[in-house]
């Protein structure tokens, strides 16, 4: 019942906090950069773009160096957060929240401060492995990047002060 109750209040507790960082707080908006004129682009992307999906220019190993770099995900239709943006999020932080408290309910002797660290170190994974090969492959900007570890770090340390204090340890 624990890894569950785990599961549960981690979850939704992530979920508020990036519902909040990304609303509230300016720290993701000052990472991305705008279009001097999103009007052309618009333009410029729906005559060159036939389907939705992520492009990457340039295409061809003999273009590089030669030309800006750009990744991007494109939706034609564009991109609505509507109520199961809403759900789908928060669902995959419970499942996330409750993968990290069943790991948390094997370890043995940990006192709280060592169980919130466990959690918080659990998230710094998560992004380790999610986050950080996008700035190494792709060139996402180091602002970006870790302004998203901020987010994780603050996020499960949330989380793991409610996790720490429901999930049981076995022995």
């Amino acid at each position: 019942m624990g890894i569950i109750k785990g599961g549960i209040y981690g979850g939704v507790i992530v979920y508020v906090w990036m519902i909040i960082s990304y609303t509230v707080l300016p720290w993701h908006h000052s990472t991305m950069q705008s279009f001097s004129s999103e009007r052309h682009m618009s333009n410029v992307v729906t005559e060159n773009c036939k389907t939705d999906g992520i492009y990457v220019m340039p295409h061809s190993a003999e273009n590089e160096g030669k030309a800006p770099f750009v990744f991007m995900s494109v939706r034609l239709k564009g991109h609505e957060m509507g109520t199961a943006t809403f759900i789908i999020s928060l669902i995959t932080q419970v499942i996330g929240a409750a993968f990290i408290s069943y790991l948390l309910s094997r370890t043995a002797a940990l006192m709280y401060a060592a169980k919130v660290i466990f959690v918080i170190f659990a998230g710094f994974v998560a992004w380790l492995l999610g986050m950080f090969p996008s700035w190494n492959w792709i060139g996402f900007p180091a602002s970006y990047v870790f302004v998203s570890l901020a987010d994780f770090i603050i996020g499960w340390f949330l989380a793991g002060l409610v996790m720490a204090k429901v999930v049981r340890t076995h022995s």
